[in-house]
């Protein structure tokens, strides 16, 4: 195995992956260098812009014009190249991460006795090697830097906007509470919802796996439609959970949006 299992029985979330992940730290290390790049590139394209409109247009200094323009081509080039990079270095770190796990799981899955698989349903074996495991890699190859890099822009944003202009930085910065309020419910509200739906995802694939699995018996007793009607029961009520958490996201998305545009 690739991480003892007995040093994470008692560990929290983060500290029982981060044994996972640790062949490939100097990679995300090498993604952080190339996304501080991407970002500081984020930010001052947008002042080479202002130079354009206040030199060139406003002031009238039209030589400037294509030293600001090459630069602008050359930084954007290297926020496209650094963005790029830092991605696929990501996706590269939760990939593998993802595969020692799912390493892990499957032969610890053969040292377990029959006891285990008597009373665990076969659709939560399922989903745990699945759904799962994806949920963790989605975590760990975008929603990783997607987090850190919301905290950066805003607050590189929000400290060049004061270099420019206190007051409009001020305006912005009353928002903040209001975002942080409504990103505050939207998550309280998603986490049950998310939970929700993944037992009842369990649930689908425990039925599913029992009556491929027992085929033959089930045609054999003509119990086609009971067990579809059992099957419609439960995506129905998988439709309905994703619903639920649709319905979370449209009430609290749009006013999101409004408050960051």
């Amino acid at each position: 195995m690739y991480v003892d299992p007995n040093r994470n029985t008692e560990a929290g979330n983060l500290k029982w992956i981060l044994p996972y992940c640790k062949p490939d730290l100097p990679r995300v290390a090498g993604a952080i260098v190339l996304f501080c790049v991407n970002n500081t590139m984020a930010l001052i394209i947008p002042l080479l812009s202002g130079l354009i409109v206040d030199r060139v247009i406003v002031q009238g200094h039209v030589d400037e014009l294509t030293r600001l323009c090459i630069m602008m081509i050359v930084f954007t080039i290297v926020r496209v190249a650094s963005r790029y990079g830092y991605q696929m270095w990501m996706e590269r770190f939760g990939q593998n991460s993802v595969f020692r796990l799912v390493s892990d799981e499957y032969e610890k899955l053969h040292e377990l006795d029959f006891t285990y698989f008597n009373h665990t349903r076969t659709g939560d074996i399922m989903s745990r090697m699945t759904s799962d495991t994806d949920a963790i890699r989605h975590a760990l190859s975008w929603v990783s830097y997607q987090v850190l890099d919301c905290v950066v822009m805003f607050v590189g944003a929000l400290a060049m906007m004061f270099t420019i202009d206190w007051r409009l930085a001020l305006a912005l910065a009353c928002v903040t509470p209001f975002i942080f309020i409504l990103t505050r419910g939207l998550s309280t509200h998603a986490r049950p919802l998310f939970f929700a739906i993944r037992n009842s995802l369990a649930e689908m694939n425990s039925m599913v796996e029992e009556n491929i699995e027992g085929n033959r018996v089930i045609k054999a007793f003509v119990r086609e439609p009971y067990e579809t009607e059992k099957f419609d029961e439960r995506n129905d009520d998988y439709m309905q959970r994703n619903m639920a958490q649709a319905y979370n996201s449209r009430k609290y998305m749009p006013w999101l949006d409004a408050h960051v545009r």
